[in-house]
């Protein structure tokens, strides 16, 4: 008296799977998950934060920068996903270059994606992201700045 017909696995739980044969590979994502919290919150801050932005940019490993001699970038780059981005690959000197910047759009994309993908809760890490930056500091401080000098000539201080 079998619980399961003759040859079906019971372990195998993919919809549609094949009868005495294990599940292989990764599962199919969910297209309605939202991504985690701490995704969403690294996507803003690469994305808006100038800070984050810089330091990424110097911590990423650096190509090859010899030029090779006649080389064009842009046929490498015709005909793919990257054809909208053509301008940023015309100052690449070799192939390493712009692979590195095809890694560098891609990383670009994913993370613009999880942002769109989290809804309200990519919008406020992006204004959370955008908060953040330090540079802010600077504007207010150079903002109290003229107003203190504008209230000091008011006054008759001066």
């Amino acid at each position: 008296m079998p619980f399961f017909t003759e040859g079906q696995d019971p372990l195998n739980t993919t919809p549609g799977g094949e009868p005495g044969r294990m599940p292989i590979g990764k599962p199919e994502p969910d297209p309605f998950a939202y991504p985690s919290p701490a995704e969403t919150l690294g996507a803003a801050f690469r994305q808006h934060n100038f800070i984050v932005y810089l330091l990424d940019a110097i911590n990423a490993p650096q190509p090859d920068m010899k030029g090779v001699p006649g080389y064009n970038p842009i046929p490498s780059v015709r005909g793919t996903k990257y054809e909208p981005f053509a301008d940023q690959f015309l100052s690449d000197r070799n192939p390493a270059q712009v692979a590195a910047r095809k890694v560098k759009i891609d990383r670009d994309q994913a993370d613009q994606d999880i942002l769109a993908q989290a809804g309200w809760g990519g919008t406020f890490d992006s204004l959370v992201a955008t908060a953040a930056n330090p540079l802010w500091l600077v504007l207010i401080v150079y903002w109290a700045y003229r107003r203190a000098k504008r209230a000091q000539r008011g006054f008759g201080l001066r």
